[in-house]
């Protein structure tokens, strides 16, 4: 460090007002800043607080809108209770426990699908490396999907399996629907107008989703 000394009892008076008045400047700018931390601090833990309902709300509603699509498709699912931060975010996170767990709910199961790395959200990142670690054995297939919007990044993806979905349009549509807090009709339009890209290459009035194969034992 470099340090810089001045007696300003050597200096003329107009040169001492000038530092005075530029020392109480920074003096102030300090105190606003140590000030502007504390407003800062208790800004964060009412947001904290306030969030919380609505998260928890959230997570309600998220609950009904999955059974709804269930009772569309005709399935059931398994929701695994995220551990949460302080504001109740959800943090999922990859550990020995979560993929042991997984291990366990997929037993007697042939194939795993699961979101592709380049996904940009960050949960979808997590199930990727979780299904990576769980597929290591007991599957004799492991395919990542390739969906809008969450396939936007995606630069390493490679579709090589196409799957058609042309008599069952109407009812994906229905189960999309179901998620009215996270699909509007436009998010919808483009999800199908993307699989009626994809179904293109198995020929004309086809609707397809597409995937990659990672392995295939059969």
């Amino acid at each position: 460090m470099c340090f810089r000394l001045i007696q300003k009892e050597n200096m003329c008076v107009p040169c001492q007002e000038k530092f005075l008045e530029r020392a109480k400047a920074r003096l102030l700018d300090k105190d606003y800043q140590i000030h502007k931390k504390r407003i800062d601090k208790k800004i964060a833990a009412l947001k904290q607080e306030r969030n919380k309902p609505q998260i928890e709300a959230r997570f309600k509603s998220a609950i009904k809108e999955l059974e709804k699509s269930q009772n569309i498709l005709g399935f059931k699912s398994v929701v695994y209770n995220t551990p949460l931060h302080d504001n109740g975010r959800p943090n999922l996170t990859v550990n020995n426990n979560l993929v042991t767990y997984i291990e366990y709910l997929s037993e007697g199961h042939d194939i795993l699908i699961s979101h592709w790395k380049e996904d940009h959200h960050q949960d979808h990142r997590a199930c990727y490396d979780v299904a990576r670690s769980v597929a290591r054995k007991n599957f004799q297939q492991f395919w990542c999907m390739d969906e809008p919007p969450y396939n936007l990044h995606y630069k390493n993806f490679n579709c090589n399996q196409y799957v058609d979905i042309t008599d069952y349009v109407d009812v994906k549509i229905k189960a999309l629907e179901s998620y009215e807090t996270y699909f509007d009709k436009d998010s919808i339009d483009t999800i199908i107008n993307y699989n009626k890209y994809r179904g293109s290459f198995l020929g004309s009035g086809k609707v397809a989703e597409t995937f990659q194969i990672m392995y295939n034992k059969v």
